[in-house]
């Protein structure tokens, strides 16, 4: 065996040191994984939406390219292919329309079927939510359907024509046919690049994208948590949360009472006794008192 050195045995100690500091990385919940989508896709809407946002994050390098590839990041994470030709992807085009107009109809047509049809409200609404981001697609295609039952569907033949009552009034609030083909024209061209179930049914693959997706919105948070500098910014791109109401009220301290000292009270001094004159008394003059008589 060679003979080490006492320089080599410092080095082999040093590296033995290092290694044993060395502490691998916690596993990422499956929980964080799937939040990161919805993490992403706040904090791109924020960011694009807001010039302010964008010019402080550019300092730190988050320049056009990054969000385009965070948008790719979500649509991988969401089953959605990507097409790699440069120029407009109109699948990102067509997700980033229906996720701004799908919660704004949605209200609005529940308004109204609220106020006038409220047995189609629990047909149209049934279990549906609007969501975000790609999220919206299926709520978007759901919505569509029924609307779609409420015109022609042999299944409520019986209620036809409470439905097509319930859809005037839709079409009085611009909820109209030609926009709800409009939309589906929209969910057609995102529904054409849907990734097959065998790419993106494999659990592995779909983890190892929220995977990449998680560390670029990680990265990202980090970076703006250091370079925006208004709490309502923070908020909107969803690195800060709300004060409550509690939180914001300053404590009101609860008054101490002032320790009372009792101080006892003196007796007041007794007044002098003074004598009182006698009676028949005869006035003395000094040097020659005078009997009585």
């Amino acid at each position: 065996m060679k003979n080490l050195t006492k320089n080599d045995r410092l080095a082999s100690a040093q590296t033995v040191k290092v290694q044993s500091l060395a502490v691998p990385a916690a596993p990422i919940s499956r929980a964080a994984l799937d939040r990161s989508v919805q993490r992403t896709i706040r904090f791109l809407r924020a960011a694009q939406t807001s010039s302010r946002i964008m010019a402080q994050l550019a300092a730190g390098g988050f320049t056009i390219d990054q969000p385009k590839e965070g948008w790719q990041l979500v649509f991988i994470a969401s089953g959605v292919v990507v097409s790699s030709q440069t120029g407009d992807n109109p699948v990102a085009g067509a997700i980033t329309e229906i996720s701004a107009v799908t919660g704004n109809y949605f209200k609005r047509t529940r308004a109204v079927l609220h106020h006038l049809h409220r047995d189609v409200e629990a047909f149209l609404f049934q279990d549906l939510t609007s969501g975000t981001g790609p999220a919206a697609v299926p709520a978007l295609n759901t919505f569509l359907e029924r609307c779609q039952a409420l015109e022609n569907s042999p299944e409520r033949k019986a209620t036809r024509k409470g439905d097509h009552a319930a859809l005037a009034s839709m079409e009085a609030r611009g909820i109209t046919a030609a926009e709800r083909t409009r939309l589906q024209g929209l969910v057609d061209i995102v529904q054409s690049q849907i990734a097959q179930p065998a790419s993106i049914g494999n659990e592995d693959a779909r983890t190892l994208a929220l995977t990449n997706l998680y560390e670029w919105i990680t990265d990202w948070s980090e970076t703006a948590q250091a370079l925006v500098t208004s709490r309502a910014d923070r908020i909107s791109l969803g690195i800060a949360k709300r004060r409550s109401r509690k939180d914001d009220a300053a404590p009101v301290p609860t008054p101490q009472p002032s320790p009372v000292t009792i101080t006892p009270i003196a007796a007041p001094p007794e007044p002098p006794v003074v004598n009182p004159p006698l009676l028949n008394a005869a006035p003395t003059v000094e040097g020659n008192p005078t009997k009585a008589a």
